[in-house]
């Protein structure tokens, strides 16, 4: 650990020397910005995807034990660690803070990440549910945004209705048939 430091901090060192970024604050509080979004792109993509990973893993494990951050950023950082199951429910989370702020286009767009995460585990009956909850949650998303005859929330019901099958919980069918109603 104190080889990675001191390797990290001459490597900081150079890239500040070359303008590339620049230092706000003194240690220990130091933060470090990028010269341009670009370059920072650059130099993101420049990371094997495994060593990305593990930065956003070791980002996940910092963020997840501060209950001040909010949900979306650690879900970002769980989507990108490969964290699957722990990003759905992260970002299902996001999604329903945003609900309840009213911030409908954060809640569409939390929820829709919350739904890609799930699909890779809906195998499984308890996934398979949890995504059905928040399809039915994004509907109604959609119809406090735009209002009962919401195309969007009719188009995301249909989805919900799709697997109504494999659901247990009676208040859930009772929202999609709502929904659909």
């Amino acid at each position: 650990a104190q080889m990675d430091e001191a390797t990290l901090n001459v490597a900081l060192g150079k890239l500040e020397e070359s303008e590339l970024i620049f230092r706000t604050g003194t240690p220990p509080h130091v933060s470090y910005v990028f010269k341009h979004a670009l370059v920072r792109d650059v130099a993101y993509e420049s990371l094997l995807k495994t060593r990305r990973r593990e930065f956003h893993r070791r980002i996940f494990d910092v963020f997840e034990t501060d209950p001040a951050i909010a949900a979306e950023l650690t879900a970002h950082h769980a989507t990108e660690a490969a964290m699957t199951e722990k990003a759905v429910v992260l970002w299902g989370q996001a999604g329903s803070a945003a609900q309840a702020r009213p911030a409908y286009e954060e809640a569409v767009n939390h929820l829709r990440m919350a739904l890609s995460e799930v699909s890779s585990l809906t195998d499984d009956p308890l996934w398979r549910e949890r995504e059905v909850r928040y399809l039915v949650q994004l509907a109604q998303v959609y119809m406090a945004k735009e209002g009962y005859a919401s195309t969007e929330a009719s188009g995301v019901f249909v989805q919900a209705m799709e697997h109504i099958d494999v659901i247990d919980d009676a208040e859930l069918r009772v929202a999609i048939y709502y929904g659909i109603w």
